[in-house]
């Protein structure tokens, strides 16, 4: 992985997790500017691609304090999307066995999880919304 893509990774966890910091967690869908969103998706997956940009974005995020899986799989969306890679952004709510709320967030391509991954995933309602299914 080259120095310059890392720095670029590095860069787009922190602007996501600064505005998570400053911004409510209801706003997650104007966190993605309009080049975010403008790539879309070209033919299949480039899954090289797709692991060394999952690679990059859990290693930076361990310098970053509070890069909860939020801040990940959006960062890794993101990346994806500008690179052309097809991805949904997931976001599931439950409640736990104490009837407290909680929720979690992973990102998907063809059906197989790329970051966010847990055993249990199938508990989590996913929300609909327009950032969701981008």
């Amino acid at each position: 992985m080259d120095m310059a893509s890392l720095v670029k990774t590095l860069l787009t966890v922190v602007r996501i997790r600064s505005q998570l910091f400053f911004f409510p967690r209801s706003s997650v869908g104007r966190l993605l500017t309009p080049t975010d969103l403008d790539a879309g998706a070209v033919g299949n997956p480039d899954w090289k691609l797709i692991e060394r940009t999952v690679l990059s974005v859990k290693r930076c995020c361990r310098y970053v304090p509070g890069a909860t899986c939020l801040t990940q799989a959006l960062t890794v969306f993101i990346l994806l999307r500008k690179n052309r890679q097809p991805s949904k952004l997931r976001i599931g709510v439950e409640k736990d066995a104490t009837k407290r709320f909680r929720a979690h967030a992973w990102v998907e391509i063809d059906g197989t999880v790329v970051i966010g991954d847990l055993p249990d995933l199938k508990r989590y309602t996913i929300l609909k919304s327009s950032t969701a299914a981008v």
